[in-house]
């Protein structure tokens, strides 16, 4: 279940377009500068890929007797959970993609900053993700 869901996650974030918007910026720079801008299109091509990996984490700490659906628009992709009644097993599926990716980001900053940007990223969607997994487990209640 997990790899057909891994790979529809991935079919997904393909087409997310403003994902691929960053790596694009870049590229003709690449003539002027090209150590710096080398760097810029790495971190570039990081952000789909940390974006993925939240994501999979998601999935993979999801309980097993939850529904997942994968929902995609232009800018975003989102998971939305029904049906378990594990609440804190939702929330760590909720909570840690965040705290493990930005804390992989604090130990990447060590090194290069420019580098920990696109898993410092993911701090921001800390409590977007508290606030679904809250959303969830309300409208159970009231179901």
């Amino acid at each position: 279940m997990l790899k057909t869901q891994s790979l529809n996650l991935l079919k997904a974030l393909t087409r997310v377009k403003l994902l691929w918007l960053p790596c694009l910026i870049p590229l003709p720079l690449l003539l002027i500068w090209q150590e710096l801008f080398l760097r810029l299109e790495v971190c570039a091509l990081l952000i789909p890929s940390t974006l993925f990996l939240h994501e999979w984490l998601h999935l993979l700490f999801i309980p097993n007797d939850a529904r997942v659906e994968i929902c995609v628009s232009w800018h975003s992709i989102c998971l939305k959970m029904e049906g378990t009644r594990l609440y804190l097993q939702a929330l760590l599926a909720a909570l840690a993609p965040s705290l493990i990716l930005s804390g992989v980001g604090l130990l990447v900053a060590q090194f290069d900053g420019l580098f920990a940007l696109p898993f410092l990223m993911h701090a921001i969607s800390f409590p977007i993700d508290l606030w679904g997994w809250y959303g969830g487990v309300v409208s159970h209640e009231q179901a």
